[in-house]
């Protein structure tokens, strides 16, 4: 590759902004049911009265904080179990991590009302 094209390519990657999305550990998009806000970070949920601005509930999910073993030349924020999806289903808020492992909360109260073990196909392959 000769020089200039080098020197366009150093510029143009200089210059353009890298995209935030890159490498990024997101929370799932909140979900909205009636005047009801289920939004989470990391290890916690809570509903908030989207009419009063009040929080209803918190819950911390427990769950551990890595998805396994800490891999010492990955950067630590890529390794974290979090939370990756909220679901309504009736009056119960299903909530999945990044292991796989399902919670389920009363979506009045933010009881936690069940934990269910990591699907059977993650349990397999760990036993062997």
């Amino acid at each position: 590759m000769n020089k200039s094209i080098q020197a366009l390519i150093l510029i143009l990657f200089t210059l353009l902004p890298v995209s935030s999305a890159l490498g990024k550990i997101a929370d799932p998009r909140p979900l909205i049911h009636g005047n009801v806000r289920y939004e989470s970070h990391r290890h916690t949920v809570w509903a908030t009265d989207i009419s009063k601005n009040k929080v209803l509930w918190k819950t911390k999910i427990p769950m551990s904080y890595y998805r396994g073993e800490v891999d010492p030349r990955l950067e630590r924020d890529v390794q974290w179990n979090i939370i990756s999806s909220l679901k309504l289903e009736g009056n119960i808020l299903v909530i999945k991590n990044s292991t796989g492992e399902t919670f389920k909360l009363a979506s009045v109260t933010g009881k936690l009302l069940k934990k269910r073990q990591q699907k059977a196909s993650h349990s397999i392959r760990s036993a062997q």
